[in-house]
């Protein structure tokens, strides 16, 4: 396994386990189709959460929140409207869904990947 998918995986583990620990239900992890992937879809309350995980060290040239491109946006609401039309009832299981959303986690890590920061905004 390369490191920068080691790198993203381990991001989306401290991803899935910050959700938890905040009352998120992880409804998929790394749903994919023709159009792209989502790392992670998860429910809080009343929201369907589509997030995007981003993973970079302290000395990356740019930060986790500045790497999502509009390109990957436009991947992404494609992949959000594919799971909308064959997976929805999987996801609106108690209790109801209200309102959608995309939403990045930037993770940086030090030069021994331990994490420094955590970042959880909405993008869209």
């Amino acid at each position: 396994m390369s490191k920068p998918l080691e790198k993203g995986r381990k991001g989306e583990e401290i991803a899935k386990n910050h959700l938890l620990k905040n009352g998120y239900t992880i409804i998929e992890k790394n749903y994919h189709c023709r159009y792209g992937e989502i790392d992670i879809i998860a429910r809080h309350q009343g929201l369907l959460e589509f997030i995007e995980v981003r993973t970079r060290t302290i000395n990356s040239l740019n930060l986790p929140e500045e790497s999502v491109t509009y390109q990957k946006l436009l991947k992404i609401r494609r992949t959000i409207s594919h799971f909308l039309e064959n997976k929805f009832e999987i996801a609106k299981q108690n209790p109801k869904i209200t309102s959608l959303r995309i939403s990045l986690i930037g993770i940086l890590l030090d030069a021994r990947e331990n994490p420094v920061s955590l970042t959880h905004i909405p993008i869209q």
